[in-house]
């Protein structure tokens, strides 16, 4: 391995670790790091998917107790999330190849980043009251409608996190309980 290609591996794995938790678009960042490092191709979509894994993990860990503890709240949590998931995984499946296709390029990406900053502050100022203030009071309409907000992260630039957050700020949930459902 070349010592050009650690460097490049560094600085998309610290770019990575500085974006992943921000409801920011960690994935935006990588591409436009990756063009920018001239690490494009086949071998950097396999690299910034590797490299994502260590998120994922952190996030199992850090709700381990909401995965691995029962309570009674436990299955209209987890009928909340399956509710939430559907409408970006229909929107995916059938957009899939039009989203590869077109949505991966640098301009898209850097525009989605730009407007994804600005729907965040246009949003977190329009926001209301909040009503509710915990995920297990989360109803399967709020979580539906999250999931709506979702589809938004399907364009790279856009983060997930950001639209499944802002997405239950707009239907009342405080930004606590709206966080801790996003991830």
């Amino acid at each position: 391995m070349s010592f050009d290609l650690i460097i490049k591996a560094a600085l998309l794995g610290l770019m990575e670790g500085a974006t992943e938790f921000l409801p920011i678009s960690s994935t935006g960042h990588l591409i436009l790091a990756g063009e920018f490092l001239n690490f494009t191709g086949e071998k950097a979509k396999t690299f910034e998917i590797f490299i994502q894994l260590g998120a994922i993990v952190a996030v199992v860990w850090l709700y381990r107790k909401n995965f691995f503890v029962w309570s009674a709240a436990t299955p209209k949590i987890g009928l909340n999330v399956l509710i939430a998931f559907i409408p970006a995984a229909i929107a995916g499946f059938f957009f899939h190849d039009f989203i590869k296709l077109f949505l991966f390029r640098v301009e898209v990406v850097a525009a989605a980043l730009i407007i994804g900053g600005i729907l965040i502050f246009v949003i977190e100022s329009l926001v209301g009251k909040f009503s509710t203030d915990s995920v297990e009071k989360i109803s399967w309409k709020k979580s539906l409608h999250v999931g709506f907000a979702q589809i938004l992260a399907l364009i790279p630039g856009i983060s997930r996190s950001g639209a499944t957050i802002l997405g239950g700020m707009m239907t009342g949930m405080n930004r606590v309980t709206a966080t801790e459902f996003s991830f």
